[in-house]
């Protein structure tokens, strides 16, 4: 039989998903796979979802090789020619230990064949919950209303800061209120993940957690769990979560740069400084190299999930003798191209971001 030596290993092992497996119709109604122990999800396409969905109806007890068997004589086929089709789903879900008899993943966020981008520190558990009284007036708002005057909202901003940040930056970063714009800025990413939290809430996928955590291990963000806006059927919905918290920053930035026209001294500056941050802000996170907003309002748009994650793991596996598991993240054709392009770009981009912090330390102490 074709692929002789995984078929033997995988063949007399449970053919049935791990009891902490979900399946849930997710994003653009594809099939998705969530395990409640690394709450993270994986989607598979329609003859995986069909197979998986026929094998949920078989004897608790059924093996890889009866389900085989019993696809074969259902198509009138060879279980070899059976074993070439569903073999390497089954080899996938095995190494991802999603199968009943497959290695149990660590609940750890780093696991030996995954690189963790973002090392997550819980504060709040249920955020949603937060909003209290406020749910029923983020599910039952008109979201034709919601959504004009938030379009009202942006493009009043634009152009605001189309016209004052031409000279804030002109002016320079003022060494004196520079520092309480920085502390003022740390403020407004509450209001940023408070964003996406009221819009998960509103599309009731209420986020499970939030707290602050470490992107790449060294750069402090806040963050709000969105992972399960996966469930969000219609597509627009899952790029307005995502855009919600940069929208939200240019919204600030304008605000901030309106009120620096109305007042004066320090306070001014401080505004002033403020938008300019918050813009610069919004850039970043809306550029789609980095895993940030912008990144997921692309997946959301393509219908991928977790590419950045998916190019680490496959890179560092490759590199650090873990490549079998890694290469099952890089199954269809062309996904090494666009992991490696992933990884140079992100570097790249990080090596932008860490010099522009480095100057601008430097100008603040010069």
């Amino acid at each position: 039989m074709a692929h002789e030596t995984t078929y033997d290993t995988l063949g007399q092992s449970s053919a049935k998903l791990h009891p902490s497996i979900e399946v849930v119709e997710g994003m653009d109604r594809a099939t998705l796979l969530y395990d409640a122990r690394t709450k993270n999800y994986a989607r598979i396409g329609d003859t995986a979802a069909k197979v998986v969905a026929s094998i949920e109806k078989m004897a608790d007890d059924v093996t890889i090789e009866q389900v085989v068997r019993s696809l074969s004589e259902q198509n009138r086929a060879s279980e070899e020619a059976v074993w070439e089709k569903v073999g390497p789903m089954f080899a996938h879900l095995d190494q991802m230990g999603i199968l009943r008899d497959s290695t149990q993943p660590s609940t750890n966020q780093s696991t030996e064949y995954e690189f963790t981008l973002l090392r997550r520190y819980p504060l709040v558990t249920d955020p949603g919950r937060i909003f209290g009284p406020f749910r029923i007036l983020f599910k039952k708002f008109p979201g034709s209303v919601a959504g004009a005057l938030l379009g009202i909202v942006v493009l009043a901003s634009i152009v605001i800061l189309a016209i004052t940040l031409p000279g804030i930056i002109t002016e320079g970063i003022n060494n004196i209120t520079f520092g309480a714009a920085a502390i003022a800025l740390l403020f407004t990413t509450f209001i940023h993940e408070a964003a996406h939290a009221a819009l998960l809430v509103r599309y009731e996928v209420p986020p499970r957690e939030a707290g602050v955590g470490l992107l790449f291990g060294f750069l402090p963000v806040a963050y709000v769990d969105r992972s399960d806006s996966y469930r969000i059927v219609e597509k627009r919905k899952r790029v307005l979560v995502s855009l919600i918290g940069p929208l939200t920053d240019l919204s600030l930035a304008g605000v901030a740069a309106f009120a620096s026209f109305y007042v004066s001294g320090n306070d001014g500056m401080i505004l002033s400084n403020l938008s300019l941050l918050l813009f610069v802000v919004f850039l970043i996170n809306l550029n789609p190299i980095l895993p940030t907003d912008g990144a997921h309002a692309l997946e959301a748009l393509t219908g991928e999930i977790n590419v950045h994650s998916r190019a680490f793991t496959y890179v560092f596996g490759r590199f650090f003798g873990k490549s079998q598991k890694a290469q099952s993240h890089a199954a269809q054709r062309g996904r090494p191209i666009l992991y490696y392009g992933v990884i140079i770009l992100t570097v790249l981009w990080l090596c932008v971001i860490a010099a522009s912090i480095f100057f601008t330390i430097l100008g603040l102490v010069s």
